[in-house]
């Protein structure tokens, strides 16, 4: 299967996750046989796929478009901005052209209101516009349902890398929690000045995206649509656009850069945009960008050279403290001390929060620290030290 062409969008079969988890054998063969189709690279994947039969049905869909509407359209921008926490839009309100991809002057055009999960330590605690009372309620069940519906998929994923089903649970053993993101998007309807304006800004007449190309954050984004189906494109791979058809009968799930980085590029991070068309309507939707437990070390599934059909781990991916430390440079050494070496995946999230826009500090020690480490991480990996992933 290795080579096979690129799947376009519209072959992705839609995939039933309860049949995966409650079906007869054959079921769960063809659920992982179009997990790979969907999203393993070694078989045509380009990290999208379509799931039916998840814990949310469209009234969730039509509950949250209700209640987001009425924030974002009924609020005016100051009573918005009492809910921005300033918080590297981590939770609450995120104004207009605020994010925008790496690399892009233009923010885009949407608004963001964000939740999380309460009680993770270093986060802050969820802000719940008291204007639009409902929303709570609905933004919060649906972020467990999506949690759920997750770990059942890292199940699969964990299937098709060859690797043991547990190899996700780590983000809920001992207490822990994933540390994941909803979100309700606004794109506000788009008028004709402003669309000649960026095309002038451009120089093209290309229609201008309401959000740039880009890859998510996060190991893998569960998109659920509020209204408009329209300008949704992913990125072949030989660099034509595809457009994404999204229903309101089925959640779109694609992988982020993190789950990439995990597995080595087999399941590739899937390239994304949101085009301005012709009707240019308001746009919702409701994406929930799952990570794994804050205090996660990064691991790395990998091919092993010598062995490209066999997946397997490099143990040296986990390696902190001394070993690493000592490679630093001595003003990182004197400053930061042992105790407080930890390679762990919030420090892969500030680093890409800070290449959208969210997070400015640039002198932060710990991101310094990380890509020292990146930098001297292959003088540390030897072929011996690979083992089977477990």
């Amino acid at each position: 299967m290795v080579g096979q062409q690129t799947v376009r969008f519209a072959d992705v079969p839609i995939l039933s996750l309860q049949a995966y988890k409650e079906g007869t054998p054959s079921d769960k063969t063809e659920f992982l046989s179009g997990l790979q189709k969907s999203w393993d690279s070694r078989y045509g994947g380009q990290g999208f796929g379509k799931f039916i039969d998840t814990g949310l049905d469209v009234s969730f869909t039509a509950d949250m478009l209700r209640e987001s509407r009425f924030f974002f359209e009924n609020l005016n921008t100051s009573q918005k901005e009492r809910y921005n926490l300033h918080c590297r839009g981590q939770r609450g309100y995120t104004g207009f052209g605020v994010e925008g991809a790496k690399d892009r002057a233009i923010g885009d055009l949407k608004e963001i209101l964000m939740w999380g999960r309460d009680g993770i330590p270093g986060e802050p605690t969820n802000i719940h516009p008291f204007e639009v009372p409902g929303l709570r309620g609905v933004s919060m069940y649906a972020y467990e349902r999506i949690e759920e519906d997750n770990r059942i998929l890292y199940k699969a994923v964990a299937e098709i890398l060859d690797v043991d089903p547990r190899y996700f649970d780590w983000d809920w053993q001992n207490g822990r929690k994933p540390n994941s993101g909803l979100r309700s998007l606004y794109y506000p309807a788009v008028e004709q000045d402003l669309i000649e304006r960026l095309q002038r800004e451009s120089g093209t007449n290309d229609m201008p995206v309401r959000a740039a190309e880009h890859a998510d954050i996060n190991r893998a984004t569960w998109l659920y649509l509020g209204e408009s189906s329209e300008g949704l494109q992913i990125k072949q791979g030989d660099g034509s656009w595809d457009d994404v058809c999204v229903s309101k009968e089925f959640a779109i799930v694609n992988v982020g850069d993190l789950l990439c980085t995990e597995t080595d590029g087999i399941l590739p991070s899937a390239i994304h945009r949101v085009l301005v068309t012709q009707s240019a309507m308001p746009r919702y939707s409701f994406p929930c960008f799952t990570h794994p437990a804050k205090e996660k070390y990064l691991r790395r599934i990998v091919t092993h050279p010598q062995n490209p059909g066999k997946v397997y781990r490099n143990a040296m991916i986990e390696v902190y403290g001394k070993e690493v430390f000592d490679l630093l440079h001595p003003e990182i050494q004197e400053n930061l001390g042992l105790g407080r070496l930890r390679i762990v995946y919030d420090h892969f999230l500030e680093r890409r929060l800070a290449d959208i826009g969210l997070f400015n500090d640039d002198h932060d020690l710990k991101r310094k620290v990380l890509r020292e480490f990146e930098n001297r991480l292959p003088r540390l990996a030897e072929p011996e030290e690979w083992e089977i992933a477990t």
